[in-house]
């Protein structure tokens, strides 16, 4: 992301504002609507967000849109649509998509419910037609959902959301194209799905469901441009709706929630991938405050060897000096096998609530598109080298390099 930042940023160091609410508005063209320019480092390591307020727009013409949708629908009553992990059509958790539900979602957005004083609508209750029904004169719609970018239903636009299936003609999927024909009166949109910020890339933006969303009246959309991990974005969102009650813009809502959840994630990969379309004026809100402590989560037991040592793995190689130094720690033996580090990973953890935390965040992410696919004896063998090149970076006692295991070693299940 430094590298980026060089490219993007330090041409036009001297132009961006010093103070740090002062919105940068990034109207990026092709592939740049995919970078997440909140996680961009200068020289000292510094991203981009600590010291700017940022959002997006796929074009000048845009923000005239949204402009004129904000001053239609300002001043509605406050109401709000929760929607956490609906069921998922079984067509959907086949290949190509292998999607899967995520408890974590939906507890997710129970806690952005409570916060804004109304229930989560999740399961089998969460179906496309009663969600479509109740996003009709709604403030604020908050879709807890998966998400697809591809335009398998043939519409010729881009995205989907995957809701619950309502019959057997029915799979659930909202797509981009059932979004444009819509008439909203939302203030604000959050889509806080996988990679929702995705759709057919061209000259004037991505295609897909944000553009949809803004076109049928929506001012503000905030979307994902990766699965950031439920418990993270858990915590990124209700921090982020208690902002707005504080008088916040949207804008400066969202940094300040990225900020409080880089605090506990550090990580971009767990608080970086939102990003705001459209206004950022205030939004007024009631809310409850959240306890902060009910969003620590533990290992679920359904976690597999493989994705404990592979999220672990990918633990390692956050660049906080302080938080891998503490991960270089970890007492393993060289020849140790999958079931006995991912225990040991377990046990270590357990005195270590903020390592845990990231590790049931990365796993939940991971797991959202069904699972890490590699053998377990090249999960062993990633958990080994990232480990060894983190004690050399940091100066530690170099673990001995395991050997390679035999391509089909008893000992390691698959």
């Amino acid at each position: 992301m430094q590298l980026v930042h060089q490219i993007l940023i330090e041409p036009i160091i001297d132009l961006l504002p010093t103070d740090a609410n002062s919105p940068i508005i990034f109207v990026p063209h092709y592939d740049l609507f995919l970078v997440p320019f909140a996680a961009l480092q200068d020289r000292n390591n510094r991203y981009l967000i600590e010291n700017h307020t940022i959002l997006t727009s796929p074009s000048i013409q845009v923000l005239e849109i949204t402009r004129e949708h904000q001053n239609r629908v300002r001043g509605l009553r406050q109401a709000a649509l929760i929607v956490g992990d609906p069921t998922i059509a079984p067509k959907f958790n086949e290949n190509p998509y292998k999607l899967r539900q995520i408890p974590r979602a939906k507890e997710a957005a129970e806690a952005i419910a409570a916060t804004l004083g109304t229930e989560a609508i999740s399961g089998e209750k969460a179906t496309k037609v009663a969600i479509l029904d109740r996003m009709l004169n709604t403030r604020i719609v908050h879709l807890s959902a998966h998400g697809l970018l591809d335009d398998f239903q043939g519409s010729g636009i881009p995205g989907a959301i995957i809701l619950a299936p309502s019959g057997d003609t029915d799979d659930g999927a909202l797509n981009a194209a059932e979004i444009l024909q819509l008439k909203l009166d939302s203030e604000l949109v959050v889509l806080s799905a996988c990679s929702t910020g995705g759709g057919k890339i061209t000259g004037d933006g991505v295609i897909g469901l944000s553009r949809c969303f803004i076109l049928a009246g929506v001012p503000s959309i905030i979307v994902s441009l990766w699965n950031m991990g439920a418990i993270s974005a858990k915590l990124l969102m209700t921090e982020f709706y208690q902002n707005l009650a504080r008088g916040e813009n949207r804008a400066a809502a969202l940094r300040c929630a990225m900020l409080t959840t880089k605090a506990r994630f550090p990580s971009p990969i767990a608080w970086a991938a939102f990003t705001l379309i459209g206004e950022t004026e205030t939004l007024p809100l009631s809310t409850e405050k959240s306890d902060l402590r009910r969003l620590v989560m533990s290992l679920p037991d359904e976690a597999t060897p493989k994705e404990i040592v592979a999220a672990f793995s990918k633990l390692l190689k956050i660049s906080e000096p302080h938080f891998v130094k503490q991960l270089s720690a970890i007492d393993v033996g060289s020849t140790d096998n999958i079931n006995i580090i991912a225990q040991t990973i377990k046990d270590w953890c357990e005195t270590r609530p903020q390592i845990e935390e990231n590790l049931e965040n990365e796993i939940d992410k991971m797991g959202a598109g069904g699972g890490d696919s590699d053998a377990p004896e090249e999960i062993v063998r990633e958990f080994y080298q990232t480990l060894k090149e983190n004690q050399i970076r940091l100066g530690l006692s170099v673990s001995s390099a395991p050997p390679a295991p035999p391509t089909n070693n008893p000992q390691i299940p698959s």
